[in-house]
């Protein structure tokens, strides 16, 4: 489950994601609801260039937490941007804030939601599902 939420002050974008997670099958479907996020921050420069600061991590189990050094925490300067098209991309290297972390992680995305829609190009009002 998660309730993402985001704010507008200005050119700045700020999310925060918490992520509730439980397994429902295997052996560890017995076991309670472990915590997540996300957070980022992001300058609106430009539609094809907003550099931001992403947040990732997990804490494990709310009713029993992991010790620190296992736990994983990461801080991800980024790029991100929209392409003609509709192509979104998000691009950065992060960095682990614990032991139990890994110490470099490269991520790059690519979402094609909107260019996949402009392939179809507007729905009909006839069409049944696009």
């Amino acid at each position: 489950m998660r309730i993402p939420m985001q704010k507008d002050i200005g050119p700045f974008s700020i999310l925060f994601n918490p992520i509730f997670e439980k397994p429902v099958t295997g052996s560890e479907k017995h076991l309670g609801f472990e915590f997540g996020y996300s957070a980022a921050v992001y300058y609106r420069w430009m539609r094809a260039l907003s550099p931001g600061v992403e947040f990732y991590g997990g804490i494990g189990l709310i009713n029993h937490i992991d010790p620190h050094n296992e736990q994983q925490h990461y801080i991800f300067p980024v790029v991100k941007g929209e392409l003609p098209y509709g192509i979104e991309y998000n691009f950065g290297v992060g960095v682990g804030l614990t032991t139990g972390s890994d110490p470099v992680v490269v991520k790059f995305n690519v979402a094609l939601e909107k260019y996949i829609g402009a392939i179809f190009g507007p729905s009909s009002e006839h069409s049944w599902l696009w």
